[in-house]
């Protein structure tokens, strides 16, 4: 009898080890399992960048926007790529929250796409903005903003007659800002000289970055524009024209920025459109999808079929299953034929490029989306 006792009780005991083994794992299982979800849902952070530090009545309403429910994935991710920003002039957060919000988001944005393409970022020059390195390649980089206009010859000007009109008006607001820096003679910095500078502008002229293209940039900078037609073989036509000046009212400027004097210092134009609040809402949107804001995105991409003169419409909900939006997306870089020292492409290897090969102006690398 007691063999028998003693068997039932090691048995007894195998049982219950068994069963503390099947619920220590069933533990370890539910402890992933909340550390995936916590991995989704918006971190906790120390709010520096939206800590306010300026008068109710100097704040931007651009900036009130981003402290909205909706925004609040956009809020998230600018924190998180503000710790990564060397603030070397020390007035970004006062800037951002009032009178340079555009071009703050700009910066901030542009700093974010450096490092998340394996720039290293020096802080240890103020001019230019940046002074990044890759590969063993150092390139300085600018950032440049249009503004509406508050004064001159273009306040108020919002309704054009002809496309042309229209593209002269964001020619002239986007060459205005290029000049303003190309005056500055960054080249003659010790730590610019005999490196490529690029000049990295968005536009902020009309309500909407996103309605601003870049076909009036191309204009300003080459000095062209394109026409197009269809042939007897229903084939796409593309013929160049020479532009020599943009006018708008009485503001007059000359064309073909990178035939200017001294712009072979300027080796390229980096460009986007959508590098906003938006952009950020969107990213942080897809890195913490358990946030309960829903984005719908909807636009134009790109159409790969060489006989066509339109784009492709997209629309898509924003979350962990759309297509996947990388920050270099909406980026494209315009490199200048004249260029004392070019950009080696391969180090933008993520965007598109618009150069001039064999007399012929072509843009390469366009994405599918």
């Amino acid at each position: 009898m007691k063999k028998n006792k003693s068997k039932k009780i090691n048995r007894n005991k195998r049982l219950s080890a068994r069963g503390l083994k099947r619920k220590e794992k069933k533990n370890q299982e539910k402890l992933k399992k909340l550390k995936r979800l916590k991995r989704l849902e918006l971190p906790a952070i120390t709010k520096r960048l939206f800590n306010q530090v300026v008068d109710d009545n100097k704040l931007s309403d651009d900036f009130k926007s981003l402290l909205l429910p909706a925004y609040k994935p956009a809020l998230t991710m600018m924190e998180t790529c503000f710790r990564d920003y060397h603030d070397k002039d020390g007035n970004f957060i006062e800037q951002f929250q009032s009178t340079g919000f555009d071009a703050r988001v700009w910066e901030l944005y542009l700093n974010t796409y450096f490092s998340k393409t394996g720039f290293s970022i020096s802080d240890e020059h103020n001019r230019p903005d940046f002074v990044i390195e890759k590969e063993g390649q150092t390139l300085c980089v600018e950032a440049v903003t249009t503004n509406p206009s508050l004064a001159g010859a273009l306040k108020g000007i919002n309704n054009f007659e002809t496309i042309k009109e229209q593209y002269d008006f964001a020619s002239i607001k986007m060459g205005s800002s290029l000049w303003s820096k190309h005056i500055k003679n960054y080249w003659d910095l010790p730590h610019v000289a005999g490196r490529p500078l690029v000049f990295a502008i968005e536009c902020f002229h009309e309500d909407g970055p996103i309605y601003s293209s870049d076909g009036p940039l191309v204009d300003y900078l080459y000095g062209k524009n394109f026409s197009w037609s269809f042939n007897e073989n229903n084939e796409l036509v593309v013929k160049e024209h020479e532009n020599e000046r943009h006018i708008i009212e009485d503001k007059d400027i000359p064309s073909g920025f990178f035939n200017l004097a001294g712009s072979e210092n300027v080796s390229a134009v980096l460009f986007s459109n959508s590098a906003t609040a938006a952009k950020f809402n969107r990213k942080g949107k897809v890195k913490w999808p358990s946030c309960e804001v829903r984005m719908l995105r909807e636009g134009m991409s790109y159409n790969h079929d060489p006989n066509s003169d339109t784009p492709n419409p997209f629309s898509y909900e924003v979350g962990t299953e759309s297509p996947k939006e990388t920050w270099g997306e909406g980026l494209i870089m315009f490199h200048n034929p004249n260029a004392r020292f070019a950009v080696d492409k391969s180090l933008f290897s993520d965007i598109p490029h618009g150069d001039y090969s064999d007399g012929c102006f072509v843009v390469q690398n366009m994405p599918d989306l």
